[in-house]
């Protein structure tokens, strides 16, 4: 079996789940045992279109025509094919008052078009979910800094030393703080990004 095809599925269901049905062509790759041994392990219908008979796998076949025009339309207007593909997803579909995204994980995706965040929310209410995932990160950072003491904030412009990966301490200077407990440190005229518990101040 084709370890691309095998690979695909596996990527995909870890994602979205495990499909009931996967509908291919009849290809060498998906005639074979391990192939039909792969389905069984992940607990989906393996369905082929009719021998030479395109139509039969119309769906497939409408969607890779549709996608080799927008590919198409793409280069010529210089414009990203992931972005037209984003923007496929997300337009409603015809006859339908829904677009496949909002179909599939019950939202909107957000696009470069401006939007506002109500057209962005899922139709079921995160607000509880929020609230327990919140109180468990506070439990673990909790148990993550039993013991430990807080490291004062550094100042640019301090004389400091910086620990390397390899566990050796180097003189340096803090030049900023670019994020929470990370800063920008020179260390011999290069400038390193380093984590407040690998820098220490000159005099401690």
């Amino acid at each position: 079996m084709s370890l691309a095809h095998s690979s695909h599925i596996g990527l995909g269901g870890c994602r979205y789940g495990v499909p009931d049905s996967v509908v291919t062509d009849n290809g060498p790759c998906f005639a074979l045992s391990e192939f039909s041994k792969f389905a069984s392990k992940w607990n989906f219908q393996h369905v082929t279109s009719s021998p030479r008979y395109p139509q039969s796998n119309g769906k497939a076949e409408n969607a890779v025509c549709t996608v080799k025009r927008l590919f198409t339309e793409c280069r010529a207007a210089g414009v990203s094919e992931f972005q037209a593909l984003l923007d496929w997803r997300n337009t409603p579909s015809e006859g339908l008052d829904a677009s496949p995204v909002q179909r599939f994980f019950g939202r909107r995706c957000k696009t470069l078009l401006p939007a506002t965040e109500a057209l962005l929310r899922p139709r079921f209410s995160l607000t509880t979910d929020a609230k327990k995932l919140r109180a468990q990160k506070e439990k673990q950072k909790k148990f993550y800094n039993r013991g430990k003491r807080p490291l004062a904030p550094l100042k640019p412009g301090e004389a400091v030393r910086v620990r390397s990966p390899r566990g050796t301490w180097k003189q340096g200077i803090c030049l900023r703080e670019v994020a929470p407990r990370s800063y920008d440190v020179q260390v011999n005229g290069e400038v390193r990004h380093r984590n407040r518990k690998d820098i220490s101040r000159a005099n401690e």
